[in-house]
């Protein structure tokens, strides 16, 4: 009688094990051999690294600390791929002896890579916004600090420039120059408000609304509350 596997063995296969709702393996069913060896190849591995461990200095430890880091238990290529393989045998089998339940599956398939393929779309979609929006943000800093550069520069020289006014020019004359100043001083405001508008404005909006657009579809950027409706 064989030797029953042992709890790192097992922990190995289940890592390793294709499962779906429809289908899920046994280790029963996977050459035990191979599973002992894998696991014997990697203890070896992971002694090996931990005597070198005190032996390596800090700075050249990365490789030896990922192989103590994943143990022996971590997911296996091979014993994955043999799993699969024996789905798709299973898979295979199923169509001439229960044809609804196969039917059932590959429809099960298809929506559940038509879900994977949204979701692709959908985080590309985020990815495209939020490169969008730093850019959108970049230039409005870029603009709002030219801004501030200009009226700082230009407030000092009014101010040198309205002295110099008030000091030569009497009572009447002074208070056309302050007229003056405070109505060039409210030009500067409103062309400062006005590029910070168009600035703002450059951010992608809802074709619907003018809520921030959060998703990009054929029809152009919708918000969350507009696609949820679409969809």
């Amino acid at each position: 009688m064989a030797e029953p596997l042992s709890a790192d063995e097992k922990t190995l296969f289940s890592n390793s094990a294709y499962s779906n709702p429809y289908w899920s393996d046994s280790v029963d069913e996977e050459d035990q051999e191979l599973i002992r060896g894998e696991i014997t190849r990697r203890q070896q591995v992971l002694d090996e690294a931990s005597n070198q461990m005190s032996r390596t200095p800090l700075w050249g430890r990365g490789r030896l600390k990922r192989i103590v880091r994943e143990g022996v238990v971590y997911p296996c290529e091979e014993l994955h791929a043999r799993s699969v393989a024996r789905f798709q045998l299973w898979l295979a089998e199923l169509r001439s002896e229960d044809p609804k339940q196969h039917a059932l599956i590959v429809k099960w398939f298809r929506e559940d890579e038509l879900k994977a393929e949204r979701e692709r779309h959908r985080q590309k979609a985020i990815r495209k916004l939020e490169a969008e929006r730093a850019r959108v943000r970049a230039i409005a800093e870029m603009i709002a600090g030219q801004i501030a550069a200009a009226e700082e520069n230009e407030a000092a020289q009014r101010a040198a420039w309205d002295k110099q006014r008030i000091r030569e020019h009497d009572g009447a004359d002074r208070r056309r120059a302050e007229a003056n100043y405070q109505h060039e001083q409210e030009q500067a405001r409103q062309a400062a408000y006005q590029a910070s508008e168009n600035a703002r404005r450059s951010e992608p909006t809802c074709v619907f609304c003018d809520r921030p657009g959060m998703h990009h579809t054929a029809s152009g950027w919708m918000c969350g509350i507009h696609l949820h409706h679409l969809m």
